[in-house]
């Protein structure tokens, strides 16, 4: 009886109210900004991304990954405008690591990296695409776009990877483009947001239930006798 009469008070029924309102409001409020924040990031690596890959499939020529295909392809001409200009739009949209990529009857293998050779994550043309890039590339390389949908955090860094196909003017692949992001510092962004809003959440759900409390028992019970 006593519960029954305590949850027919006004106070406390406007305070489940106002409390419940808040917690809907407030999730509603992460949920958004949550989401909105990560395809926001996502969005602009994408653009990025599609950016470079249209850069260098306008550089590149059929006969390119015919003719570049072993060690001592770094030594030729072609090699070392075509490695330039990659390393250069690298620089350009802050991408980590860029490769090109061709398939040798079914088995993928780099092309061109943006890296020198002195770099540890150097690859030479011809060298086999193994682990877990290679069912990716493999994917890109028969004309599919493979962007993950989320980040990757590996020892040096937290990563956006994505690999596209390169396409010749009439449509036909001619290889395919892996590009790696790091991505650090926005998903550090992201990782504070998720942690702090739902510390918001209860604070905000909590102090409204408090208030509506406090505030309704004062204005329905002037006299202080519960209003049933």
């Amino acid at each position: 009886m006593l519960k029954r009469v305590f949850f027919r008070r006004v106070d406390v029924q406007s305070t489940i109210i106002s409390t419940a309102i808040s917690i809907i409001a407030t999730l509603l409020c992460f949920v958004v900004i949550y989401t909105i924040t990560f395809n926001d990031i996502k969005s602009t690596l994408n653009n990025r991304a599609n950016a470079i890959c249209d850069f260098v499939g306008r550089q590149l020529e059929k006969e390119d990954f015919i003719n570049i295909t072993t060690d001592e392809s770094i030594n030729e001409e072609r090699y070392t405008i075509l490695h330039k200009n990659l390393h250069e739009i690298s620089d350009v949209t802050r991408a980590t690591y860029v490769f090109t990529a061709y398939n040798d009857n079914g088995t993928p293998r780099y092309h061109i990296t943006n890296l020198h050779e002195e770099s540890q994550h150097f690859k030479y043309p011809g060298e086999e695409i193994t682990n877990q890039t290679k069912e990716k590339i493999i994917k890109a390389l028969n004309g599919e776009k493979v962007i993950l949908k989320d980040f990757v955090e590996i020892e040096d860094g937290c990563y956006y990877r994505c690999y596209l196909p390169i396409f010749d003017e009439n449509g036909e692949v001619l290889g395919a483009i892996g590009i790696l992001f790091n991505v650090e510092r926005q998903y550090n962004t992201y990782k504070n947001l998720r942690k702090f809003v739902p510390v918001i959440l209860v604070f905000a759900c909590v102090s409204a239930g408090v208030i509506s409390f406090l505030a309704f028992k004062r204005i329905s019970n002037p006299s202080k006798h519960d209003m049933l």
